[in-house]
């Protein structure tokens, strides 16, 4: 009898509130509990994508999975459904008829009745396919509806954003307002009032380095964050023209929240693509201003 070395693949959506027989917890039970049946298969691998999208194979633990299968770690998956391992129709079929079948790979789709092992041609030719369709369609819908719930939040001027700019933190009792964070406004104030005196970019990020004033990258990390920024180039960062030049040019320090800006696509977000100004979601008095108009 063939030994399967099993990875359980499990997955939950970004941006929505998940039904509770999708939490991490309940998918890795049921299939724990299905794998118990049986003697063959060995659970060798928990692959977890927290808030990963499944309108693309894009996501760090799906990559390490097929990794593992490279590595001849793994020959058997094991989801809750077919929806936690994707929702897109031609990515699923192009997954599950070509990658795995070459490399003799098992699939098993708990809730849905699926076993690649057993599952008759016609049944892959079919069944498969349209139940993959629907979860992309029931995925595509759901995307519009979120993105009319953001457009009127924004539009009634609510911070959709997930790291406040520099300057301003959430308000703890209302996470769609920004309040001032009084340290880092006061050295805000100092930016726009050097820059009116003639000093350029380069010479106020001097002036801040020379005065031991914490970077917003630093900044926000000793009060607690842990992000960080694609244009972050050292651990411990310092204050260079362009963040300064990012902050004399944003208008979130008058008051006005700028959101919207662009559009994403929800089959790759690098295809993602910027809005006309005419497009945003523009609110002023939104919060409170740190620099005047």
């Amino acid at each position: 009898m063939k030994r399967w070395k099993a990875a359980a693949y499990l997955r939950t959506s970004r941006g929505v509130q998940e039904d509770p027989s999708n939490t991490i917890h309940t998918q890795l039970s049921i299939i724990m509990d299905h794998i118990s049946r049986f003697e063959n298969i060995e659970l060798c691998s928990v692959k977890v994508d927290n808030g990963r999208t499944g309108l693309n194979f894009n996501r760090p633990a799906y990559q390490e999975m097929m990794q593992e299968i490279e590595a001849s770690k793994i020959n058997c998956v094991i989801v809750k459904d077919l929806s936690r391992f994707s929702r897109n129709y031609l990515d699923a079929g192009d997954m599950l008829f070509r990658e795995f079948t070459e490399k003799n790979v098992r699939f098993i789709a708990i809730q849905d009745d699926i076993d690649m092992l057993y599952l008759r041609q016609n049944q892959q030719d079919f069944f498969i396919p349209v139940r993959t369709l629907i979860n992309q369609a029931y995925s595509m819908d759901l995307s519009k509806k979120i993105s009319s719930q953001l457009k009127v939040k924004r539009e009634r001027g609510e911070y959709m954003g997930s790291n406040p700019v520099y300057g301003y933190k959430r308000n703890p009792l209302n996470r769609y307002q920004l309040i001032v964070d009084e340290p880092a406004a006061a050295v805000i104030w100092d930016i726009f009032q050097w820059r009116l005196e003639g000093m350029s970019a380069d010479r106020i990020a001097g002036r801040l380095n020379q005065l031991g004033i914490l970077s917003p990258a630093e900044h926000k990390r000793k009060s607690g964050s842990n992000c960080t920024y694609a244009f972050q180039k050292k651990d411990i960062p310092l204050w260079s023209a362009g963040p300064v030049i990012r902050i004399l040019k944003n208008r979130v320090y008058t008051g006005t929240l700028e959101q919207g800006k662009t559009k994403s696509n929800p089959f790759c977000h690098k295809f993602s693509k910027q809005l006309p100004e005419g497009e945003w979601a523009v609110k002023a008095k939104a919060h409170e201003a740190i620099i005047s108009e």
